[in-house]
C-alpha cells in the first residue's frame, strides 16, 4: 500500500508533472481524507484541473 500526499495529487494535475499520473492510477495507492480535502481546497488549481 502506498499513501499519496496532497502535493503529489496537485502536481499531477499540472502538465509539466504529467508523469505522476500513472502513479495515481495504481491499485495499491490510497489517499487520506485529509489529503483529499487539502487537494480540493488548493487555491491555485483551476476548475478544469
Amino acid at each position: 500500500m502506498r499513501l499519496i500526499d496532497s502535493n503529489i495529487i496537485i502536481y499531477a494535475a499540472k502538465d509539466e508533472f504529467a508523469y505522476l499520473r500513472p502513479l495515481l492510477l495504481s491499485e495499491d495507492v490510497h489517499v487520506s481524507v485529509i489529503s483529499k480535502a487539502e487537494t480540493l481546497g488548493y487555491h491555485k488549481l483551476t476548475e478544469e484541473e
